[in-house]
C-alpha cells in the first residue's frame, strides 16, 4: 500500500533516490579500470608479472624522494619476486632545476642506465639543486655511469627525452598528485614514506594473502 500522507512519499522518494545514488556509485567503482602505469622499460625493476606494482610519482630535487629510497629497497628485499616498481617523473616547478634533472635521467635510460643515474642524482642532490647551471655536473654523472657523452648531449638538447618528462607530468596532474613521493600501489594511493611504511605495507601484505 502507497504512503497516504504528503510527507510519507516525500520520504519514501528521498530513501528510493538515496538507494539508487549508493547503487550506482558502486557499480562505477566496480567497472572502473585499475591504473596500469605506463613507462619506458628501462624505468621498471622487477619482473614483469610480480602480484604488487609501485608507481612512484617522483621529484629528483625533492628531499622526501631522496629518502624514500631506503624503505623502497626495503621492500623491494623483503618481497623479492613478488613486487614491481616504476618511477613515474613529477617535477614541481618551484625545483628550479628538477625538470632538468629528470631530463638528464631519461637520457641515461636511453643509454641503459637510468636507475645508476638515478641513484647519483639522489645521491648528490644538494650539489647540483642549488646550481645555476647544473649541466656539467649531470655530464658528470652520466660519464661516471659510463654513457657516451656525445649521444647524451644531443639527447639533452633534443625533444624527446623532455617530452617524456612532461608527458609524466601532464599524468601526474590528470591522477590528482599534490605531493612527492606519492605511491600508487595496485592503483591505490599512497602519499610519502610514512603512508609507504605503514599503510601501504600493510596493503601489500593483504594483497599477497589474496
Amino acid at each position: 500500500m502507497p504512503p497516504k500522507t504528503k510527507t510519507s512519499r516525500t520520504l519514501l522518494a528521498g530513501a528510493v533516490l538515496f538507494l539508487l545514488a549508493t547503487c550506482l556509485s558502486a557499480a562505477l567503482r566496480l567497472s572502473a579500470s585499475v591504473y596500469q602505469p605506463q613507462a619506458p622499460a628501462y624505468r621498471w625493476e622487477g619482473p614483469p608479472d610480480a602480484p604488487v606494482v609501485i608507481a612512484e610519482f617522483s621529484d629528483f630535487q625533492c628531499g622526501g624522494c631522496r629518502a624514500a629510497a631506503e624503505p623502497l629497497n626495503q621492500l623491494k628485499t623483503l618481497f623479492s619476486g613478488k613486487l614491481r616498481l616504476v618511477f613515474k617523473h613529477s617535477p614541481w616547478d618551484f625545483h628550479q632545476n628538477a625538470r632538468a634533472a629528470a631530463v638528464a635521467a631519461e637520457c641515461a635510460g636511453r643509454a641503459g642506465k637510468f636507475w645508476a643515474y638515478h641513484d647519483a642524482l639522489f645521491a648528490h642532490q644538494q650539489d647540483w639543486g642549488a646550481m645555476e647551471k647544473p649541466e656539467k655536473l649531470f655530464a658528470a654523472y652520466a660519464k661516471e655511469a659510463g654513457i657516451d657523452e656525445a649521444s647524451f648531449t644531443a639527447c639533452l638538447r633534443g625533444p624527446d627525452a623532455a617530452a617524456q618528462v612532461d608527458k609524466d607530468m601532464q599524468e601526474a596532474k590528470q591522477r590528482w598528485v599534490r605531493a612527492t613521493p606519492t605511491f600508487f600501489i595496485n592503483g591505490r594511493r599512497f602519499v610519502g614514506i610514512r603512508q609507504l611504511r605503514s599503510s601501504g605495507f600493510n596493503f601489500i601484505e593483504r594483497t599477497l594473502k589474496k
